[in-house]
């Protein structure tokens, strides 16, 4: 399978200074055989008696927080262009974004202003950290027999490095982290064993290989990981039909036989004379596929113009309807272990430096990885599954950089209508060529994951 993936790019942080909150909190000590010495600090059990708050934010704040992070997602999907035409693109922004966020709470001064410039954000740290609590809590507590969906924050800190508490603390009440102190200094390959078995909590088939854990060296203080999944059923399920197979044909103008799957829907839709959007519920009306397709030699143009801003209109012009769908089935995953391209469009180039909320410590040869970047999507007559995961590591030496490329196709025309009939009130629609697909939390317009299907047998 040849898949595009948006990857971030790493973070290299230069001193320049600011205030320092270092904590007078003694390190935890263990020894070589994993026994744990009488001396346990204090922060340690600080933190195992905190719990997650209960945010309380504005309409307006968590609005323009969801703003904030659509125009970061749709941001890197749009701009990470100028690849191979036969590859399909995917990306989980949640999890990136959420790992990322993670940051803010150790930022100060310039560095918590570069983090701001390139997450998009325009909130103050106290009302970001607030809202997006907010909304995170309230996706994780829209589950029921045929929805699944969670979001897991795992913070493993070095024991043997000074942590300051307001930082793991932010990371507990506003993340809901599960903080482990390991010791990477003296027991490293215990550490990676921990890690993996943590990452195995929330993934039944462990995802795939971790490449990154196995990376890990003594010279790491701190690995923030935040793990997506969702699974549900269609609220109405597709069904094939014999004799279902046709032709899909590729950006480059190749053809190839797949098999349609169909479905009626009453739902929401929008056609105009070269763009159809189409909603597929699930069995909860809090989350729904969008599935948005043009004439092929406008699909460039389409994604090069779809903002948060622009994506809106395009929802606030869908009515209802019964609509006769097909579509192929497919299922999408990818997998990078390294940095890549960009992580917004003004790039993550800046000298950010400050980490002093950290640590005091935390500047000079500094260095912030995205790590791994795992995202799979599963698209069939039954439902959808997503999973993602996402890992950064702060370390005192700069992590080898991977020779990756990300981003999504250029467009070529030549290719003809979408298929559309109209038969008395019911509308028909073959989707047979490139087409996106997003993961939308209805209640806020929230994307959970988006892609770009050039080809569904890859």
């Amino acid at each position: 399978m040849k898949i595009i993936v948006l990857v971030l790019t790493g973070l290299s942080i230069a001193a320049c200074g600011g205030s320092s909150n270092s904590s007078d909190i003694s390190p935890v000590i263990e020894t070589n055989d994993g026994s744990t010495t009488e001396q346990v600090t204090s922060v340690d059990a600080k933190v195992k008696e905190l719990t997650r708050v209960d945010s309380e934010v504005t309409a307006l704040e968590a609005d323009e927080l969801v703003n904030n992070y659509n125009t970061f997602a749709l941001s890197l999907f749009r701009d990470s262009a100028k690849v191979k035409l036969d590859v399909n693109s995917l990306y989980s922004p949640y999890a990136s974004y959420t790992a990322f966020s993670q940051l803010v709470t150790a930022a100060q001064d310039d560095t918590l202003v570069g983090l701001q410039k390139n997450l998009l954000l325009t909130q103050t740290q106290d009302v970001f950290l607030n809202a997006r609590n907010q909304l995170d809590l309230s996706l994780l507590s829209n589950t029921n027999d045929a929805i699944e969906l969670l979001s897991k924050n795992i913070l493993i800190a070095n024991k043997g490095y000074d942590f300051s508490f307001p930082f793991l603390e932010n990371n507990v009440l506003y993340f809901g982290s599960d903080v482990q102190f390991l010791d990477f200094d003296n027991d490293l390959e215990t550490t990676k064993r921990n890690i993996y078995e943590s990452l195995k909590v929330v993934s039944s088939d462990g995802l795939k290989d971790r490449a990154w854990v196995d990376s890990l060296s003594n010279t790491e203080k701190l690995v923030m990981i935040n793990q997506f999944s969702f699974d549900a059923e269609w609220k109405t399920p597709f069904v094939k039909e014999s004799g279902s197979v046709g032709q899909f044909t590729k950006v480059d103008l190749n053809t190839i036989d797949v098999e349609f799957m169909s479905a009626f829907l009453d739902t929401q839709y929008y056609i105009d004379e070269s763009t159809v959007v189409v909603e597929i519920p699930t069995m909860s009306s809090k989350y729904s596929v969008i599935v948005a397709t043009t004439k092929l030699w406008e699909l460039g143009e389409f994604i090069d113009q779809l903002t948060s801003e622009s994506l809106d209109e395009l929802y606030s012009k869908m009515r209802p309807g019964d609509i006769a769908l097909e579509l192929p089935e497919f299922s999408l995953s990818a997998f990078i272990n390294g940095v890549g391209e960009s992580l917004s469009p003004q790039g993550f180039h800046e000298q950010l430096a400050n980490f002093s909320a950290l640590n005091e410590r935390m500047s000079d040869d500094t260095y912030v990885k995205y790590s791994e970047l795992y995202h799979e999507l599963a698209f069939n007559r039954e439902g959808i599954t997503a999973d993602a995961e996402s890992a950064l590591v702060v370390s005192q030496k700069p992590l080898p950089d991977a020779d990756m490329s990300g981003g999504l196709i250029i467009m070529s025309p030549g290719f003809p209508l979408i298929p559309i009939a109209i038969i008395g009130q019911e509308i028909s629609i073959k989707i047979d060529s490139p087409f996106i697909v997003i993961l939308r939390d209805n209640d806020t317009n929230m994307i959970l994951q988006l892609g770009l299907i050039n080809d569904p047998l890859l």
